[in-house]
């Protein structure tokens, strides 16, 4: 896929959530609260009413998703690598690179990344490696 970060705009100007993410400790936060993250994010980016069944769907989503974390340096996937997932980005950062060297994207916590392996099943067309330490 094109690394493809999802910063829902209208959140951070006219939402009271605007700063969800930038005011949580990533040190101490726990698996559930990380997982009221995630839930929270995909509430915030779906183009729909959110009903009372739609934020069902979605809680049930996240409680199947699985917690991954990766050190500084680490890769996430290499460029040319079967696409079968997205990420969101609970914390850190990572850095999307094409062919090895030229830098294509940066994203930040609270952003969906590596979507587009789960429209069409491509391979991924960039390297994506933890800037930081990362937990998706």
């Amino acid at each position: 896929d094109i690394l493809i970060a999802r910063e829902n705009s209208f959140l951070l100007t006219q939402s009271p959530q605007a700063h969800l993410y930038d005011d949580v400790d990533d040190g101490d936060m726990t698996e559930q609260e990380e997982r009221a993250q995630a839930t929270s994010f995909l509430e915030n980016i779906v183009p729909m009413e959110m009903t009372p069944q739609l934020k069902k769907t979605i809680a049930s989503f996240v409680a199947k998703c699985t917690r991954k974390e990766y050190n500084e340096s680490q890769i996430l996937w290499r460029e040319g690598d079967f696409s079968n997932c997205a990420n969101i980005l609970l914390r850190g950062t990572v850095c999307a690179t094409l062919d090895g060297t030229k830098v294509r994207e940066i994203v930040n916590k609270g952003n969906l990344f590596g979507e587009l392996g789960l429209v069409d099943s491509s391979n991924r067309l960039s390297t994506v490696t933890a800037v930081t330490n990362v937990v998706v």
